[in-house]
């Protein structure tokens, strides 16, 4: 009896677009790329490669009016810069 390999499924990568809220409240785009998961952030995280935390994370029509499928938005600490 012969068995068939297994098929892996193909990864779909999933479009992150990062924004930075300014301490005057304006958002500026700081940056985007492409992970395996939706789930890859959580409000609070402070892995955005900056100072700052997560503080939104927008998924669906929201994000894919900005053109990604999610989109964060970071606040940098006072004094730091974005």
């Amino acid at each position: 009896m012969t068995t068939k390999p297994e098929k892996k499924k193909p990864v779909k990568w999933v479009s992150y677009g990062y924004f930075v809220k300014l301490p005057n409240g304006h958002l500026v785009p700081a940056g985007h790329d492409f992970g395996p998961t939706k789930n890859s952030y959580k409000i609070g995280d402070t892995k955005v490669g900056r100072p700052g935390k997560v503080i939104h994370i927008f998924k669906g029509a929201t994000a894919r009016k900005l053109g990604f499928d999610v989109v964060i938005i970071a606040e940098t600490g006072e004094g730091s810069s974005p």
